[in-house]
C-alpha cells in the first residue's frame, strides 16, 4: 500500500497551485472579462455554494466568486493597458467573439469622439459609439443606493451579516457582471455563442429535471441535488438552484434561447432545436410551480411575436391570450390543488395560495410606518416580528412567523421603500425598452436581435415569477438578469461602432466629397 505523507501533500498543493497560477495568468491575459463573467454564471449556477465553499470568515470562499475577483482585475487590467492605445488595437481572441478593446466602449463611448490616427488606414477608426445613459447608469446608482440602504440598516443595529452580505453577493456581483459584458463589445460571432450556451445549459438541466421527478438520482449531477440534506422542493425539478422557481427561470432563459436561433438556423438545426424545445418545456412543467408555467406562457407570446412577420403579430397575440385565458377558466382548480412536492399533500399546495394575502397584508402594513426609505435591506425577516402579534386587520398575521415575503416588489418596498422600487422598476423598464426596441426596430442589424429577445423573456420571467415569489434571494437569478441585460446590451457596441462609422470629426449637417468633408450639405 503506498502511503502519502503530509510532505507529500504539500509538494502537490504547490504544484497544482503553480500550474493554476501559470494557467491562469494566460487565461487573464488571453481572455477578456466578457469571458470570465459566462464562467461567473455558470460557476454560480452549478459550482456554488452547496457544491463547493470553503469556510472563512467573515465571507465563505466559492468558485464563482473566486471567478468575479479575476473578472474585477482582468476588468481593471484592461482598462490600464488599453487607455494608452489606439482604439484600433486588436485583442486577440477577446473572448465571446470581442475584436476591440473592452475600453472602447467605457473610455471612448459615454458619448465622447475618439481620435485616433489617419482615419484611411483602417475604418473603424474615428467612430462615435452612442449610448443612452441612462440605461446604462440607473443600475450604477440604484445598486449604489442598497449599498447605503445596507450601511445604514447595518449602523442602526440591523442584521449587519444579512445586510451586507445580501448587497454583495445579490447585487454587486451581479452588477460587475453586467458592467463586464456591457463593455465587452460583443460581435455575432460571440451572440450565437452565449445563445448557444444558454440552450446547451437549458438541455442540461431538463434531462437533470427528468431524473429527479422520476427517482433516477444516480445520473444526477452535481450530486447535491439529488440529496435529502436539502429537503425542500424534494421531488420536484428544483435543479442546481435546489429551488424550482429559480430552476424554472434559468429554463425560460434557455427556452428564450432557442426561439432566438430559430430564425438563423438550418432545417437540420431546427428539427435538434425542436428536440431541445421539447426536452427544456418538459423541464419548465416538471417545477410544478405555478408562476413558472405562467412565466413560460407569457414569455412565449413575447417570443413568437418577436420572430413573427409583423402582419400576423396581432393575430398571434390575440390567440395566445384567449387560449390562456380558456386554460385558466377549465385548470383554475386542479392547478390550485396540484400535489407537488414528494413530502407534502395537495392540500399543503392549496394552503400557499392562501398564505400570500397574509404575506402581502404585513407588507403594506410595515410599510406605512417606514414608506420612503423602509427598513433597510435584508431586514425583513427582522423587522416583520413586532407587527406579527397585531389583531387589528382581517388576516392573522402571526401566520407569516416563518416565511420570507412572496413577492419581490412587496419585499424591495418594505426593505428599501418607495425610493428602492422605483429604481428597481425603472431599471427594468428601461432594459425591457430596450429590448422591444431592437426586437422590433426594423432598422436594427439581424444579429442584435437574439440577444434582446433574450433579455425581453428573462426579464418576463423574472416579473412574472416575482409577484408570487422573492425570486431577489435567489442569487442566480439576480445574476442572470443583470447578466442577459449586459449581453444584450454589449452587443449593441459594436452594432452601433458598425452603424456609425465615419472620418473623425464629421459633423451630421456635413456631406464627405472625396474623402474630406465638404460644408454644409444643399
Amino acid at each position: 500500500m503506498v502511503t502519502v505523507t503530509a510532505s507529500d501533500l504539500a509538494f502537490f498543493a504547490g504544484l497544482a497551485a503553480l500550474l493554476l497560477a501559470t494557467w491562469g495568468g494566460r487565461f487573464v491575459v488571453a481572455f477578456g472579462p466578457a469571458a470570465t463573467a459566462a464562467g461567473v454564471v455558470l460557476a454560480a449556477v452549478f459550482l456554488g455554494y452547496p457544491f463547493f465553499h470553503w469556510e472563512t470568515s467573515p465571507i465563505p470562499i466559492t468558485i464563482d466568486r473566486v471567478l468575479w475577483v479575476v473578472m474585477l482585475v482582468q476588468w481593471a487590467w484592461w482598462a490600464r493597458s488599453r487607455d494608452s492605445q489606439p482604439i484600433s488595437a486588436p485583442v486577440a481572441r477577446g473572448g465571446l467573439g470581442m475584436r476591440d478593446s473592452a475600453v472602447t466602449s467605457l473610455w471612448c463611448g459615454w458619448p465622447m469622439q475618439c481620435s485616433t490616427h489617419d482615419p484611411r488606414q483602417d475604418r473603424s477608426l474615428g467612430r462615435w459609439i452612442t449610448f443612452d445613459l441612462a440605461t446604462d447608469w440607473i443600475p450604477c446608482v440604484w445598486v449604489l443606493y442598497l449599498a447605503v440602504s445596507a450601511g445604514w440598516a447595518a449602523a442602526a443595529d440591523g442584521d449587519v451579516q444579512a445586510a451586507l452580505s445580501r448587497w454583495l453577493f445579490y447585487y454587486a456581483m451581479p452588477l460587475g457582471v453586467y458592467l463586464a459584458l456591457r463593455t465587452g463589445a460583443i460581435g455575432s460571432r460571440g451572440e450565437q455563442t452565449a445563445l448557444m450556451i444558454c440552450a446547451v445549459v437549458g438541455v442540461y438541466l431538463a434531462l437533470i429535471a427528468i431524473c429527479e421527478v422520476s427517482g433516477a438520482t444516480g445520473w444526477i449531477w452535481p450530486r447535491y441535488i439529488a440529496s435529502r440534506d436539502y429537503a425542500e422542493f424534494f421531488g420536484r425539478a428544483r435543479g442546481p438552484l435546489l429551488n424550482p422557481v429559480g430552476n424554472g427561470v434559468l429554463l425560460l432563459a434557455a427556452w428564450a434561447a432557442l426561439w432566438a436561433l430559430w430564425p438563423a438556423a438550418s432545417q437540420r438545426r431546427r428539427l435538434l432545436l425542436v428536440l431541445a424545445g421539447a426536452l427544456i418545456g418538459f423541464g419548465q412543467v416538471a417545477t410544478l410551480t405555478r408562476s413558472v408555467w405562467l412565466a413560460a406562457g407569457a414569455a412565449t407570446l413575447w417570443l413568437a411575436a418577436g420572430i413573427t412577420r409583423p402582419e400576423l403579430r396581432r393575430r398571434l397575440v390575440l390567440t395566445g391570450l384567449a387560449a390562456a385565458v380558456l386554460a385558466a377558466v377549465l385548470l383554475s382548480g386542479k392547478v390550485l390543488e396540484l400535489k407537488r412536492d414528494r413530502d407534502l399533500n395537495a392540500s399543503a399546495a392549496a394552503e400557499s395560495v392562501r398564505l400570500r394575502p397574509i404575506l402581502a397584508s404585513l407588507a403594506l402594513r410595515m410599510v406605512e410606518d417606514r414608506p420612503l426609505l423602509g427598513f433597510g435591506l435584508g431586514q425583513y425577516d427582522r423587522a416583520k416580528l413586532p407587527y406579527l402579534s397585531e389583531r387589528t386587520g382581517p388576516y392573522p398575521l402571526e401566520r407569516a412567523r416563518p416565511y420570507t415575503q412572496h413577492n419581490v416588489f412587496l419585499s424591495l418596498l418594505v426593505e428599501t421603500g418607495v425610493v428602492g422600487l422605483a429604481g428597481f422598476l425603472l431599471m427594468l423598464g428601461l432594459w425591457f425598452r430596450e429590448a422591444h426596441r431592437r426586437v422590433y426596430d426594423s432598422s436594427q442589424h439581424r444579429p442584435g436581435r437574439g440577444t434582446a429577445l433574450l433579455l425581453g423573456a428573462t426579464i418576463i420571467g423574472y416579473a412574472v415569477n416575482g409577484l408570487f415569489h422573492d425570486v431577489s434571494i435567489i442569487p442566480q437569478v439576480n445574476l442572470l438578469l443583470f447578466a442577459t441585460a449586459g449581453l444584450c446590451r454589449g452587443s449593441a457596441v459594436i452594432e452601433t461602432a458598425r452603424r456609425e462609422i465615419r472620418p473623425a470629426r464629421f459633423l451630421p449637417w456635413q456631406r464627405e466629397v472625396a474623402g474630406r468633408p465638404a460644408g454644409p450639405a444643399s
